[in-house]
C-alpha cells in the first residue's frame, strides 16, 4: 500500500452507490506457496578444473542444463514418501545440503533483467530433476567386472549424485541410506551460481544507472578488505575468478554486499537475490532438518563410485565438480528433528555434556554417525504429510500471529522494539517493493517521534510487518474525498512479508493485528487478472471486514512525477511497478490498475479479539445482533478459499474426538487456509510439536485462546 499520491491530483472520484448497505463478504484467497525439502550437494571443486580447459562460459552450463532436463522443472513433490517403518534394521548416515533452487534460470530482480540468465541447477533439486535419476548396472555386472568402476560408470549415460564432503558418510560402516539435512536458509550464498547471479545483477544495475561508477569503486574497496584477490565488480574476469575461489571467500563477498553499510552505494537487495535463488520447496526449512533419503551405489568391494562431472558423466554443475553414483529413495513426509533420526548419537553426546547446538553441528560436519532404523526412530517419525503446515517457520510464525505477538516502535530497539533501519530495509527488500512507499531510516524516525506513524513486526525476528499512520488525509494525498472518511481514521500502510517460508501467515497476521490496534482504512492497487478482473487485493481485504469506498484511476504521469520529487528515477520506478504487476498475473491489455480505497465496516466489537473471530468464521464483519454463520451456511457460500489458484479447503481438520466439539457441531469447514493452519497446529501431537521445533507452551496458549467455549 502506497500512502503517497500516485493517482490523479484532486480528480473527482465517483463513490460506489450503496456502499454501506449492499456490500458482500468474499472468500479470502490466502498467500500460499508450497514448501518442500532438499538434496545432496558436493565438494568445493572448481567447474573450471572439471572441464579441463574447455569453454567455461555460463552459456555452456545453460545449454548442457537444458539438454539434460529438456526444460522440465524438478518434481520433488512427486517423490515417494520415505517411511522408516518400511526399512527396519537398515542403516542411515547424514550429510548436509544447501537449498539452491533447480529447474529454472535466474533472470534478475525488478525491471533490471540480466543479459545472460544464470541456470540454477540445485542443490537439493539437482538429483530429482528429470534425466538425473541414477540407474545401477546389474549387481552381477559390477561384481564380475574387472574394469575401473569410474570408467565403467563414465560409459553409462546415467547421472550422478553430488557428494557433500571429501569423505562421504556412507564410507563409514557402509550405511544403506544417506539422509540429507538442510543447511541454513541462506547457505547457498557461497555457491558459484549465486555469485554469478549477484555479479550479473550488479552489472544490470550499473547498466540501468542504479549504481554509479563511484559506487562500484567504494563497493570494491569494502570487498577487498576481506577478499584482497577480488578482481572487481566491473571486471569481466570476476565470473571465472570467483568460480576458483573457496566457498568461504564467496560467502564473504555476499555478506559484505548484504550489510547495511553497502546500501548507500545502491547495491541490489541481496536478500531478494537469495530468495529468488533458493528453492521454493525449502523456504522455511529449519537448519539440520532431514529431507531427502538417498541410496549410494557401490562397487564389488562396497566402495562408493566416484564421478567427476563433465568428465565421467555428461552432467555438469556450476558450483560442484565431484559426484557419487546413487539414486533418490524418497522424501520425508513431514519435518523431523535430527535427534529423532539419530537418537543414539545425541544420547551419547548429551551424556558427555555437549549442548544440542554443538551436537547439531557435529552430526554431519564431523562425526558422521551411522544409525540403525529401530522402533525408536520409527515411533518418532511422522509417516504422513501435514495438510496445511508447509514448514517449521510457517508454523512458528502462525502461532505468533495467532497470539498477537508483535513488536512495535514504541519500545527501544535494545528492548526488542522495531528498528526503523530494519523496517526501511525490509520495505526495500520486499517482493512488492515497487508498490510500497519507501521510507528512509531518517524519515521513519521523524514520523515516529512526531506521533504520525507507528511500526509493527511479527515475533522476535520475523520479516513481516506493517505501519499505522495517523492524521493523514486522502484529500491531500490523493485528491479523494468521501463522507465515509474522517480525520480520525488510522491508515494501514507499508505492509510487507519477506518470509517466503511463512505461506498464508503474513496477510492475515498483519491485518488482524492492525485492526486490533485501531487501523481502519487502507489503499492498494487493484491489479486485474483473468481470475480477478476487479483486482485480487479488494477480495482479500473484504474478508477482513473492509468495504470499498472508491477508486482512483492510476496516472503514469503523476506516479513518475512523484518518484522524481522523491529523488528517484521516475521511469525506472514505473518499470519496476509494471514488472511487479506482471508477476501477479496482470496483462497490459487489461489496463493499468486502479487505486482502491477501503474502510473497515464490520462489527466493531470483534476488533478486540479479531483472531478468535477469524478462526471461528474465516472472515470478519458479522455485525452485532446477527446470527453467526454455522458450518452449513459457510459451506453454501462456495468459491475458492486458501490459495492463489484454486487451492480449496475441502473439509474440517477436526477429529471426531476433538474436545472442541460441543452440542454435536463442528467449527465451519471452509474457513480458509489461515484458520485451517491454526486448527492443524493446535491439534499437533507432542512429537509433532517437537519435530517442528515449536514452543510447546505457545502451542498450549494458542489452543486455549482458540478452543475455549467456541460455540
Amino acid at each position: 500500500m502506497r500512502p503517497q499520491r500516485y493517482g490523479s491530483r484532486r480528480r473527482a472520484v465517483q463513490q460506489q452507490p450503496g456502499l454501506l448497505d449492499d456490500w458482500e463478504l468474499l472468500d479470502y484467497l490466502g498467500l500460499v506457496a508450497p514448501m518442500m525439502p532438499t538434496a545432496l550437494l558436493g565438494d568445493p571443486f572448481s567447474p573450471i578444473e572439471a572441464m579441463a580447459g574447455e569453454d567455461s562460459d555460463i552459456k555452456r552450463y545453460q545449454q548442457n542444463y537444458f539438454d539434460i532436463t529438456q526444460g522440465n522443472p524438478a518434481r520433488y513433490k512427486d517423490l515417494p514418501i520415505f517411511n522408516p517403518a518400511d526399512y527396519p534394521g537398515k542403516t542411515i548416515a547424514p550429510i548436509k545440503a544447501d537449498l539452491t533452487t533447480g529447474g529454472k534460470t535466474y533472470t534478475g530482480i525488478d525491471s533490471s533483467k540480466i543479459d545472460d540468465p544464470v541456470p540454477m541447477m540445485g542443490g537439493p533439486e539437482y538429483v530429482v530433476e528429470p534425466g538425473r535419476e541414477s540407474l545401477l548396472f546389474p549387481e552381477e555386472a559390477i561384481a564380475n567386472s574387472k574394469s575401473n568402476t569410474t570408467s565403467m560408470w563414465a560409459s553409462s549415460p546415467k547421472k550422478a549424485l553430488l557428494g557433500g564432503q571429501s569423505k562421504l558418510p556412507p564410507t563409514k560402516g557402509g550405511a544403506d541410506f544417506v539422509t540429507v539435512h538442510a543447511l541454513s536458509q541462506d547457505a547457498h550464498k557461497s555457491n558459484q551460481s549465486l555469485m554469478d547471479s549477484t555479479l550479473r545483477t550488479v552489472g544490470a544495475y550499473v547498466r540501468d544507472g542504479r549504481i554509479s561508477p563511484n559506487d562500484i569503486v567504494e563497493l570494491n574497496k569494502l570487498i577487498r578488505v576481506q577478499v584482497p584477490d577480488f578482481p572487481g565488480l566491473e571486471d569481466p574476469s570476476s565470473y571465472e575468478k570467483t568460480g576458483q575461489m573457496t566457498f568461504d571467500q564467496r560467502a564473504k563477498i555476499l555478506n559484505i554486499l548484504a550489510k547495511p553499510g553497502a546500501e548507500k552505494y545502491n547495491v541490489p537487495p541481496i536478500s531478494k537475490i537469495l530468495n529468488e535463488t533458493r528453492s521454493a520447496e525449502f523456504h522455511g526449512t529449519r537448519k539440520n532438518q532431514p529431507m531427502l533419503v538417498l541410496k549410494p551405489h557401490r562397487d564389488a568391494q562396497g566402495n562408493l563410485i566416484p564421478l567427476r562431472l563433465g568428465r565421467d558423466t555428461e552432467a555438469l554443475h556450476n558450483s560442484y565438480g565431484k559426484g557419487f553414483a546413487g539414486e533418490v529413495v524418497g522424501r520425508f513426509a513431514a519435518p523431523v528433528a535430527p535427534d529423532a533420526l539419530y537418537p543414539d548419537f545425541y544420547r551419547e553426546k548429551r551424556s558427555a555434556g555437549k549442548l544440542d547446538k554443538n551436537i547439531d553441528w557435529e552430526l554431519a560436519d564431523r562425526s558422521q554417525p551411522v544409525q540403525t532404523i529401530n522402533q525408536e526412530v520409527i515411533s518418532r517419525t511422522r509417516a504422513t504429510p501435514y495438510q496445511y503446515i508447509r514448514s517449521p517457520r510457517q508454523a512458528e510464525l502462525a502461532i505468533e500471529a495467532g497470539l498477537g505477538k508483535f513488536r512495535d516502535s514504541k519500545a527501544k530497539v535494545d528492548d526488542g522494539g522495531v528498528s526503523p533501519a530494519d523496517f526501511s530495509r525490509q520495505l526495500r527488500s520486499s517482493p512488492a517493493s515497487a508498490a510500497l512507499t519507501q521510507y528512509s531510516e531518517k524519515d521513519l524516525n521523524k514520523k515516529i517521534k512526531s506521533g504520525e506513524m507507528e511500526l509493527f513486526q511479527l515475533g522476535k525476528d520475523s520479516k513481516i510487518g506493517f505501519g499505522l499512520q495517523y492524521g493523514q488525509s486522502y484529500l491531500n494525498d490523493y485528491g479523494f474525498d468521501s463522507p465515509v472518511l474522517s480525520s480520525d481514521d488510522v491508515r494501514i500502510v507499508s505492509v510487507f512479508n519477506n518470509e517466503p517460508g511463512a505461506s498464508g501467515v503474513g496477510g492475515p497476521g498483519t491485518m488482524l493485528k492492525a485492526l486490533s490496534k485501531g487501523g481502519n482504512v487502507l489503499d492498494a492497487y487493484a491489479v486485474p487478472t483473468p481470475e480477478n478482473p476487479s483486482g485480487f487485493l479488494p477480495k482479500v481485504y473484504e474478508k477482513f471486514g473492509f468495504s470499498e469506498v472508491g477508486r482512483i484511476p492510476f496516472s503514469r504521469e503523476f506516479f513518475i512525477e512523484d518518484m522524481e520529487k522523491a529523488g528517484k528515477n521516475g521511469k525506472q520506478a514505473y518499470n519496476d511497478l509494471v514488472e511487479f504487476w506482471l508477476s501477479t498475473g496482470w496483462n497490459p491489455t487489461m489496463g493499468e490498475p486502479d487505486i482502491v480505497i477501503m474502510k473497515y465496516t464490520g462489527d466493531p466489537d470483534v476488533r478486540s479479539n479479531p483472531v478468535r473471530e477469524f478462526f471461528e468464521q474465516g472472515r470478519l464483519g458479522v455485525r452485532s445482533g446477527r446470527t453467526r454463520i454455522n458450518t452449513a451456511a459457510v459451506a453454501s457460500v462456495g468459491g475458492r478459499v486458501g490459495g492463489f489458484a484454486g487451492d480449496t479447503v475441502t473439509g474440517s481438520n477436526i477429529r471426531p474426538d476433538d474436545p472442541r466439539i460441543m452440542e454435536g457441531r463442528n467449527p465451519p469447514a471452509s474457513r480458509g487456509r489461515f484458520p485451517a493452519l491454526l486448527d492443524e497446529i493446535i491439534n499437533l501431537s507432542n512429537q509433532d510439536v517437537y519435530n517442528l521445533g515449536l514452543d510447546k507452551y505457545d502451542v498450549k496458549a494458542l489452543r486455549n485462546k482458540l478452543t475455549s467455549l467456541l460455540f
